[in-house]
């Protein structure tokens, strides 16, 4: 196998990592998730998980690799920005913040999602936990996003109009995130979930498009 340059992997990844973990999002939360369980008893959660086909489980293992892919293409974005350039104070900022929601990611599907599905009704602890993981890694996340959106809006090669939208997308979605953790109620927390899946398209689509300039590039 011949030699792939870093911007060509990095712009793979972009355009196929979070349009990944997007698609099964929805697979898994819309089309084959139990729409009437309460979001909010856990015990519930954690039921329709351990009942859930073993498809639906090995699903899940693969949104957390899609958000890898997805920081992968972020760091190789931030390593063509130099020292002094438009926007490297803000992607700078950005980064680790991203890097907590890929890691938290990780635990809360990869790992907590997976006991979940071991332990059954007797994993509402562990539903509680992954959900609270989710809800504050995501707002970090969402932030980490805002600030990337808004250094790469700095950025010529890169399409302004589109990374501004997707900044206010996710300031939103931090806001919404605080929301879910002080509003504990099941209409607020499926209006949240409705609201994250919009903005996961959103990203998906920028993403993309990103990722397909930087194929360009290389």
């Amino acid at each position: 196998m011949g030699n792939i340059s870093e911007l060509k992997l990095g712009g793979i990844c972009l355009a196929v990592g979070p349009a990944m973990a997007t698609g099964l999002f929805i697979i898994f939360f819309l089309i084959l998730g139990d729409s009437n369980v309460d979001l909010t008893d856990f015990k519930a959660v954690s039921n329709d998980i351990n009942s859930a086909p073993m498809i639906e489980q090995l699903l899940l293992f693969l949104p957390p690799i899609g958000l890898i892919m997805a920081y992968y293409g972020m760091t190789v974005i931030q390593g063509t920005i130099g020292k002094g350039d438009n926007g490297e104070a803000l992607f700078k900022l950005g980064m680790p913040m991203f890097a907590i929601n890929v890691v938290a990611t990780v635990i809360a599907f990869g790992g907590l999602w997976q006991a979940q599905s071991w332990v059954g009704s007797d994993g509402a602890n562990i539903a509680a936990i992954a959900q609270g993981i989710s809800l504050y890694a995501g707002m970090i996340g969402a932030i980490g996003i805002t600030l990337i959106a808004l250094a790469i809006s700095t950025r010529d090669e890169f399409n302004t109009i589109f990374a501004y939208v997707v900044a206010l997308v996710f300031f939103i979605v931090a806001i919404l995130s605080i929301v879910g953790m002080a509003n504990y109620t099941e209409d607020t927390w499926m209006l949240v979930n409705a609201l994250f899946g919009i903005s996961y398209i959103i990203i998906s689509l920028w993403s993309i498009t990103i990722g397909l300039n930087m194929l360009k590039r290389a």
